[in-house]
């Protein structure tokens, strides 16, 4: 094969060349000598690898037959200023890939289960056959997605949910995802699940409860038991719930731990406790509690995620003597499980991420330091591929937070 060192770069001709390295001990590869060395700045002429112009802002190279397959490399390429190679020439891209007979990609990067386009899609959009880099196309299908999601203020892709909800004696509560698909429970109150005691010989102790954002997967969420010595040595100890699904289990193993003592005082599940700060636990007991009340029934509407709640029994929302239902105050004491988003994506987000993968992609070929060019009467200015344009803007309009 041949050509297989390729440039996309737009501008007038310039004179390009790339230095190949070896990530595994930062060896350059000498291409006079057809052998790996340390790098040496005063080499550099001899590092080179010029490319050829092939017309329509292509430049390529072959890559050294000399670099043994199944070597990882790091391509680097230079613009040259002067009349030979210098170490202050610009590195206009620098990619890693493996050497089998062709270059392939050696990150294995996944794609995310929120992405907002696939990377097929994507290759269709940009009309890319080879695999070259799907790596890096997965990559900026992540990054895209996530940054869709932090302007809208929500996740598209369907997926359960566990949020807790600040009540102030509202008579409704705003999910943050949706459109909703179903909502399996609202709980609320606050009723002690364990009660925790440090009685060691350090002399300060916390207990708390973390979790994700949205406090759904186990894997993420536990309980972190910290002991400090008079010293200053701490000790630390995540116990995560998809270990300790109940709190029975999760007293069993904070009381395991040197000090330490934990008595249920009502089983739940470990994901139902309370997200709480640290606690004092040193020779005082600390308490873990969950929302034990959820003896009511919620209405909600599925466009916008709003749940108001229907007149029953349960009287941290009101009772029948009130004219309306209100939802307990307190700082996230109400737990709602749901599940919300789309099955299928809208096909405008889909074109959206296709269209700003793209410009991504390509802004990463281009000369950085280009920002307009002149054809004899004709000039035109390079914008930023990766901002988004009013039209682009006017697109997420629609799915934009609802405040």
């Amino acid at each position: 094969m041949a050509d297989e060192l390729q440039l996309t770069y737009q501008g007038a001709a310039a004179t390009l060349y790339a230095v190949v390295r070896r990530p595994s001990d930062q060896y350059v590869w000498d291409a006079t000598a057809a052998a790996w060395e340390a790098w040496a700045d005063g080499s550099i002429g001899d590092y080179d690898l010029p490319l050829t112009d092939d017309g329509g802002d292509l430049y390529t190279a072959d890559f050294p037959t000399g670099i043994a397959s199944g070597t990882t490399v790091r391509i680097m390429y230079y613009i040259q200023a002067g009349a030979s190679p210098a170490i202050t020439d610009l590195v206009i891209r620098s990619e890693v890939y493996l050497w089998t007979g062709v270059l392939t990609a050696s990150e294995s990067i996944t794609l995310d289960a929120r992405a907002l386009t696939s990377l097929a899609s994507v290759k269709r959009w940009l009309r890319i056959t080879a695999t070259t880099d799907d790596t890096l196309l997965t990559e900026l299908i992540n990054m895209v997605s996530d940054r869709i999601e932090r302007v809208c203020g929500r996740r598209f892709a369907a997926a359960n949910y566990r949020q807790w909800i600040s009540g102030s004696r509202q008579e409704s509560l705003r999910l943050r995802h949706y459109p909703v698909i179903n909502m399996t429970r609202v709980g609320y109150g606050s009723t002690q699940a364990l009660s925790v005691v440090y009685s060691g010989t350090a002399v300060r102790a916390t207990v708390d409860v973390y979790g994700d954002e949205d406090w759904s997967t186990a894997a993420s969420c536990g309980c972190r038991c910290v002991s400090t010595t008079a010293a200053g040595t701490t000790t630390t100890n995540d116990l995560d719930f998809s270990t300790y699904p109940t709190a029975s289990t999760l007293a069993t193993a904070i009381t395991a731990l040197t000090g330490w003592t934990a008595t249920l005082l009502e089983e739940c599940l470990s994901l139902d406790l309370h997200p709480d700060a640290g606690g004092d636990a040193e020779n005082v007991t600390a308490y873990l509690t969950y929302p034990g009340e959820d003896d009511h029934t919620g209405r909600y509407d599925r466009r916008t995620g709003l749940v108001t709640f229907v007149r029953g029994n349960a009287p941290g929302f009101g009772d029948a003597d009130d004219a309306a239902l209100h939802a307990p105050s307190g700082h996230q004491n109400v737990l709602v499980q749901y599940r919300a988003g789309y099955a299928t994506l809208p096909d405008d987000i889909n074109l959206l991420a296709n269209q700003l993968v793209a410009g991504a992609y390509h802004e990463g070929k281009t000369n950085p330091q280009l920002a307009s060019e002149s054809l004899g009467d004709y000039s035109y200015s390079l914008g930023n591929q990766v901002q988004m344009t009013d039209g682009q803007m006017a697109i997420l309009g629609p799915y934009r937070e609802i405040v």
